[in-house]
C-alpha cells in the first residue's frame, strides 16, 4: 500500500479507499494526490447521495408501516369504543327499565288501595296485600338507587369508610333476615350456622351492602337448591362464602366479573332465521362492580369459583380485626333501603300506621 484516502461527507467516515504502487513505480506526486482527492470527494458525494436515498427510501417504508399500523390500531379501538359505547347504551335502557318498573307497580298498588278504601267496606286482607306490593317495590326501588349512588361515588373516588370491629355473625344474621321472604318465595333454604365470634375491620354499612348484593345475586340465579354461608379465618382475612346452586358461570367469563355493567349472557340470540340478538332484561351489571370495588376499597378480595349448571361460590375475603385502631366518627349513616327497611318495620308494630307514612 503507497497511499489510502478516506471516503466522507464531511460528518462521518463512510470508508477507506487503499491504492497500491504505481505501474511505473514512481512516487505518487502532489498533482496526482490533488487529482485522486478530487476523484474522492466526487466518490464521496456520490456515496453518501446512495446512502441517503436508501435511508429515505428506508424510512418511507418504515413510516408507511407504522403508519399503517397506528391506523389498524385506531380503527381496532374505534371499533372496540363503538362496541363498548352500545353495550352501555343497552344497559342503561335496561337500568331506565329497572328504575322505571318498581315505581310504577308501586305507584299503581298505592292508586288501588286509595280507590279500594273510598269503596267503603275492604277487607283487610286484601290491602294488606297491596300494601306489602306497594312496600316491596319502594323497597326495590331504594336498592336500586342506593346501588346507583355508590357506583358514582366510586368512580369519582369520594368512597369514605368508617373502619370498625364488626361482629361477622350478626352482619350476617342481618343480610340473612333482609332476603328471608324473597328466598322463601323460591323455596330457597338459606344456611347459616354461626360459629366461633369472628370479628372483621371494616366499614359496617358497606359490608352489609357487600353482602346484599352478593345474596340477593345467589338467590335471583338459584331455581332450586340452597343457599349456604361459610365463614373462615384465614390470617390475616377472614372468609365469607356464599355458594348457591344456581345456574353457574362459565369459567371464561369468571375474569370479567366486577366490570362497570357487566352480565353473564347480557346478549340473548334469536332462535329464528333472523338470528336477531336482543339485551337479556333483569339486572344492571352494577351489584358487582360495587362488590368487588367496596372488597378493594377495605384491603380485602374477591374470589369466584363457578360450575355451569351446578352454581357459584363467591368468597370476599376482609381483614379480621386484631386491635387495629377504631374510626373514632363512627359511621351512623344510614342507607335508603335500610331506612326503608326500619320504617317497615316500625309499621308492622304499629297497626295504625298507614302506607303513606311509609312512603313519606
Amino acid at each position: 500500500i503507497e497511499i489510502f484516502f478516506p471516503i466522507n461527507n464531511n460528518v462521518k467516515l463512510n470508508g477507506l479507499i487503499f491504492l497500491g504502487a504505481k505501474s511505473n513505480k514512481e512516487a505518487y506526486t502532489i498533482e496526482d494526490i490533488q487529482f485522486l482527492r478530487t476523484i474522492m470527494l466526487n466518490t464521496a458525494v456520490a456515496l453518501s447521495r446512495a446512502l441517503l436515498y436508501f435511508e429515505v427510501e428506508n424510512f418511507n417504508n418504515t413510516l408507511k408501516s407504522k403508519v399503517d399500523e397506528a391506523t389498524t390500531q385506531i380503527r381496532s379501538q374505534k371499533d372496540a369504543l363503538s362496541e363498548t359505547l352500545r353495550k352501555e347504551r343497552d344497559m342503561l335502557d335496561i337500568l331506565a327499565h329497572e328504575l322505571r318498573t318498581p315505581l310504577t307497580i308501586g305507584k299503581n298498588a298505592i292508586k288501588v288501595i286509595k280507590d279500594k278504601s273510598n269503596t267503603g267496606m275492604v277487607p283487610k286482607e286484601e290491602l294488606d296485600k297491596y300494601v306489602e306490593l306497594a312496600e316491596n317495590n319502594l323497597d326495590r326501588e331504594a336498592k336500586l338507587l342506593e346501588t346507583m349512588l355508590t357506583t358514582t361515588k366510586i368512580e369519582h373516588g369520594e368512597i369514605k369508610l368508617s373502619f370498625q370491629k364488626i361482629d361477622i355473625n350478626d352482619l350476617i344474621t342481618r343480610s340473612i333476615k333482609s332476603f328471608d321472604k324473597k328466598a322463601k318465595e323460591k323455596n330457597l333454604q338459606v344456611n347459616f350456622t354461626p360459629k366461633v365470634n369472628y370479628f372483621l375491620y371494616a366499614d359496617p354499612s358497606r359490608m352489609k351492602e357487600i353482602l346484599d348484593n352478593l345474596l340477593d345475586n345467589a338467590i335471583k340465579y338459584t331455581e332450586k337448591g340452597t343457599i349456604t354461608i361459610q365463614t373462615v379465618k384465614s390470617d390475616p382475612f377472614i372468609s365469607i362464602s356464599i355458594i348457591d346452586t344456581g345456574v353457574g358461570i362459565p369459567a371464561e367469563e369468571i375474569p370479567k366479573l366486577g366490570n362497570k355493567f357487566y352480565r353473564v349472557n347480557t346478549y340473548v340470540k334469536s332462535a329464528t332465521e333472523t338470528g336477531y340478538t336482543s339485551v337479556r332484561a333483569g339486572g344492571t351489571g352494577l351489584g358487582l362492580f360495587v362488590v368487588y370495588n367496596l372488597v378493594k376499597a377495605m384491603n380485602g378480595k374477591v374470589t369466584v369459583s363457578s360450575e355451569v349448571g351446578r352454581g357459584s361460590n363467591f368468597t370476599v375475603n376482609i381483614p379480621a380485626y386484631t386491635n387495629q385502631k377504631i374510626d373514632e366518627s363512627e359511621s351512623k349513616g344510614e342507607k335508603l333501603y335500610e331506612r326503608f327497611e326500619r320504617m317497615k318495620q316500625e309499621k308492622n308494630k304499629n297497626n295504625n300506621a298507614t302506607i303513606t307514612e311509609a312512603v313519606n
